[in-house]
């Protein structure tokens, strides 16, 4: 009989607070990608990367127990693990061992993004307060922002920013949107349209489209 009370109460507690464990995941969910810290991992010990969200999948490497700046793009279903990108592929870590960042851009604009595109090849860097885009054939320009907004009615994560270098404008539109690159099978957590609408030519005023990768330089 004491078992079976026992066994009562546990399931009842549970029923109680495991909304508030899936609603904490889902909350979380909604803001990432962000940047995660290490915790809880002994000096002597590492952070296991994993083939896929379960402990016994294959090893891809190990992060440093005070490894800083992970960036998480995703959670698995049941929200206990992270999906990162490591050496040119995603793999997956326990959620159990990170914490958010501080400035992790976690539900805001992170600090700065890498972002490239493909055919034709492009690169752009993306902070709050500056960008630099580089075209396939060179020379790259650097832009101040001179205006950013947050889109109203997707509270969670969409960006609009003016760039401006006194020779030439960009309109550049981020959102938080699992992205390939069409060229590898790396998945990341933010897609970025880039275009120029003052461009005189046609080829300038073409929109790109590119994946980005939280910087953490």
């Amino acid at each position: 009989m004491k078992t079976r009370s026992l066994l009562v109460l546990i399931a009842v507690s549970f029923s109680m607070f495991w909304p508030l464990f899936g609603r904490a995941a889902a909350d979380l969910a909604s803001d990432l990608p962000g940047l995660f810290d290490v915790v809880n991992v002994a000096p002597s010990d590492q952070l296991n990367i994993r083939s896929q969200p379960d402990a016994r999948s294959a090893k891809l490497g190990a992060y440093a127990h005070n490894r800083k700046g992970i960036e998480v793009i995703r959670l698995s279903n049941d929200g206990k693990w992270g999906e990162v990108i490591w050496n040119g592929r995603n793999g997956w870590i326990s959620m159990r061992f990170v914490r958010p960042a501080p400035d992790g851009g976690l539900g805001t604009i992170p600090p700065r993004l890498s972002c490239s595109g493909a055919e034709p090849f492009w690169a752009l860097d993306l902070s709050p307060w500056s960008a630099r885009f580089e075209p396939m054939d060179g020379g790259a320009t650097s832009y101040d922002v001179t205006w950013s907004a947050k889109s109203a009615n997707n509270a969670h994560g969409s960006y609009a920013f003016w760039l401006d270098s006194g020779r030439d404008r960009k309109i550049a539109m981020l959102t938080r949107q699992l992205c390939s690159d069409g060229m590898s099978d790396i998945t990341y957590g933010w897609t970025v349209y880039l275009t120029d609408p003052f461009a005189t030519r046609n080829e300038e005023k073409a929109l790109l489209t590119g994946c980005c990768q939280i910087g953490t330089d």
